[in-house]
């Protein structure tokens, strides 16, 4: 059973490791008929979820690397605007700690505004970083973060009010 458990193993953390060490890429897809070239895409397993339309009838998204290489065989026109998102971001200048004091202050003085913290990714939250403020949320007492709010219906939004996420 040991030497089953071992090969399978270090093929989980294979297989995690390829995944995790993706490349994501933000591409500007170029199309005169932007329906017909996203269902093209989908039937090549490259999912187009968010995009922003240009007024030079194009469209950004987000991609991995791999599904770069599926459109680039494709034959449709794009070209690569940022090559690195994880690097692209950790080149963002970030705020001293002097600035964040003046932003919290500002927060606090002209919208009522406390507790601001800035995420890891460039100033905002990762994912992982928001999971962790919403359950920590979990554990307070209910008075401490749903005044005025219904529990209920509105648990993510005082937490996003109360962190003031941080805007570009």
């Amino acid at each position: 059973m040991k030497k089953l458990l071992l090969p399978l193993f270090l093929l989980a953390i294979l297989v995690s490791t390829a995944y995790a060490q993706e490349t994501w890429q933000k591409v500007k897809i170029f199309s005169d008929d932007l329906r017909s070239d996203i269902e093209m895409l989908r039937k090549i397993d490259v999912i187009v979820d968010e995009g922003f339309t240009g007024k030079d009838n194009s469209i950004s998204v987000f991609l991995t690397a791999s599904d770069v290489e599926k459109l680039r065989s494709t034959g449709m026109r794009f070209e690569v605007v940022i090559y690195d998102w994880d690097a692209h971001y950790k080149k963002l200048p970030v705020l001293t700690p002097e600035e964040q004091l003046a932003v919290r202050q500002q927060s606090k003085q002209n919208y009522g505004v406390e507790g601001l913290t800035y995420g890891t990714m460039g100033g905002y939250y990762t994912l992982a970083e928001i999971n962790a403020q919403l359950d920590s949320m979990r554990a307070l007492p209910e008075s401490d973060h749903s005044e005025g709010f219904d529990r209920h219906h509105y648990r993510g939004k005082a937490f996003i009010r109360g962190e003031n996420i941080r805007q570009p």
